[in-house]
């Protein structure tokens, strides 16, 4: 079963929340996205950890610290409004051209340098025991959505009005949770099946 990491990155277009440099931002002296790599490399995981990006820069750098570049990225991939299902089936597209498509795929992100070695193995076993879809990292809400409002027509209305949290303790509301963003694995013929790295 042929596993791969891809991490992306839109260098030198940057993020619209973290910034323009984030992947080259240095942090214990070297690139944040060379911490993605070691994790994902130091895992045992993956038979091929690719950087999906289209920056020199960062491919000279992921290639010193041992993952590849094999392909630049479409630049149409690259704008803040560009879904990842973009760049996942441009890639997947590209390495299925030359016969290597991976069965399992995980996305490991700039974002989270101190994603670690072990978590990252844990979860790949629990993924190929084949129950899901796709898995990803997740934290529990701070701030509970059941007690969130939204405003139309000049009036607040509750974001989730058929939970009525508003008039609910909070301690009596079912636990919610947030993607973090740091990790997914995704089954590669669930990505051609739905047109989507959710499955």
């Amino acid at each position: 079963m042929r596993t791969y990491a891809f991490i992306p990155t839109r260098s030198p277009y940057g993020g619209s929340r973290v910034g323009f440099d984030k992947d080259m931002t240095l942090l214990d002296g070297v690139p944040l996205i060379v911490h993605t790599v070691r994790a994902a490399i130091q895992s045992g995981v993956f038979d091929r950890v690719i950087a999906v990006t289209l920056n020199d820069e960062v491919k000279h750098v992921v290639e010193k610290y041992g993952a590849e570049v094999p392909y630049y990225r479409p630049v149409t991939t690259v704008s803040k409004d560009s879904p990842d299902i973009d760049w996942v089936k441009w890639v997947l597209g590209t390495l299925y051209g030359d016969d290597d498509e991976p069965d399992m795929f995980s996305i490991l992100r700039t974002t989270s340098p101190f994603l670690r070695p072990e978590t990252i193995a844990d979860a790949a076993l629990i993924f190929k025991s084949g129950l899901a879809d796709s898995l990803r990292a997740v934290r529990e809400v701070t701030e509970h959505p059941g007690k969130m409002w939204v405003v139309y027509d000049h009036y607040m209305h509750p974001l989730l009005p058929t939970l009525r949290g508003y008039s609910r303790p909070t301690q009596s509301l079912p636990k919610v949770y947030i993607q973090t963003a740091g990790m997914e694995f995704v089954w590669t013929n669930v990505v051609k099946a739905t047109d989507s790295i959710a499955g």
